[in-house]
């Protein structure tokens, strides 16, 4: 689906805000490696544009140019501090007369303010939206976590778990299982069977088919049925 201006500055915050920063150096610079980024950022700023997913891809690249603007301008505030000279001595002459100790001062500690904002917002999202689901109005419980984890700690490398494609790239990377279908399955076939699996009435057919799919464990998610909830039970 297409992604809308909120999802770009949830998933990214800081960094989108100084992108623009970090264009401007990287083409002012204007090396071959410059090039590269300034066109792979904009390829897949556009792309990102059109499907929400490629944000994963996006964050990366975006965060490089970001941090590689904002070094730029630490560097040209820090250098009236060092005997290195970023700028020209007849250019550091003429910002000597407006900026001082207390503006470099100011530009060091909203950097500062900027950066402790990021990690709370990564905090965030890690601990409030990462693999949790709300399983009742206004609470939540760690339920993904919880399973996850007692997955990792309790199963052997090996097992093979089969769920619906949704919960593959949790279980591969957090609870370190082999996964029949994730979200870059496409042997439609395999993901048939599992469909097909977990939506029979008929459980010993179910049994055979996952046995065929080579599964230890079948892992499915009960939504209680709160609507927007989502779960396997539809």
């Amino acid at each position: 689906a297409p992604s809308a201006w909120s999802i770009f500055y949830y998933n990214t915050l800081i960094p989108l805000m100084l992108l623009p920063l970090g264009v401007f150096f990287a083409f002012k610079r204007s090396n071959h490696v410059d090039i590269f980024l300034i066109v792979f950022l904009l390829t897949i700023f556009y792309f990102t544009g059109s499907m929400i997913r490629i944000i994963l891809l996006f964050a990366p690249v975006a965060s490089l140019v970001a941090a590689y603007g904002l070094s730029n301008v630490l560097k040209i505030f820090g250098s009236f501090f060092d005997e290195k000279r970023v700028l020209s001595r007849k250019r550091k002459r003429q910002l000597k007369t407006t900026v001082g100790k207390f503006e470099i001062g100011l530009v060091y500690f909203i950097v500062g303010l900027m950066l402790f904002a990021q990690v709370s917002h990564a905090a965030n999202i890690a601990t409030n939206d990462l693999a949790y689901s709300q399983l009742s109005p206004g609470a939540q419980f760690h339920d993904w976590e919880e399973s996850l984890t007692w997955m990792k700690t309790n199963l052997p490398g090996d097992t093979v778990v089969v769920s619906w494609w949704d919960y593959g790239y949790w279980l591969t990377p957090i609870a370190n299982m082999t996964t029949v279908n994730d979200n870059a399955t496409l042997n439609a076939t395999r993901i048939g069977l599992t469909g097909m699996a977990l939506t029979q009435t008929n459980e010993l057919y179910s049994a055979k088919i996952f046995k065929q799919l080579k599964a230890d464990y079948v892992l499915v998610y009960f939504g209680f049925l709160y609507s927007g909830l989502g779960g396997d039970e539809g």
